[in-house]
């Protein structure tokens, strides 16, 4: 009777540290999914942030060629 208890005991032992084991896994996997999903999120916003700085840049040029082409007609009106 005595081994029965703690063969089931054993058992029940076994049992529990393997669903720790299996929960433990499940965590770690969650975690590492999460931190995969925040790099790539974090990749995609730099990349964003990359296209609209280029944006800004060739807006900036366009506006100073613009503006060379004013100054240089401005410049022909008055020798006329």
């Amino acid at each position: 009777m005595e081994q029965k208890h703690i063969e089931e005991k054993t058992k029940l032992k076994r049992l529990m540290d393997k669903q720790m084991r299996e929960q433990r896994q499940q965590t770690e996997a969650a975690v590492s999914a999460a931190r995969e999903r925040s790099a790539a999120e974090k990749d995609r916003y730099l990349q964003q942030q990359r296209e609209l700085q280029a944006q800004i840049e060739t807006a900036r040029r366009k506006q100073q060629e613009q503006e060379a082409t004013i100054n240089t007609l401005r410049q022909k009106l008055r020798r006329m």
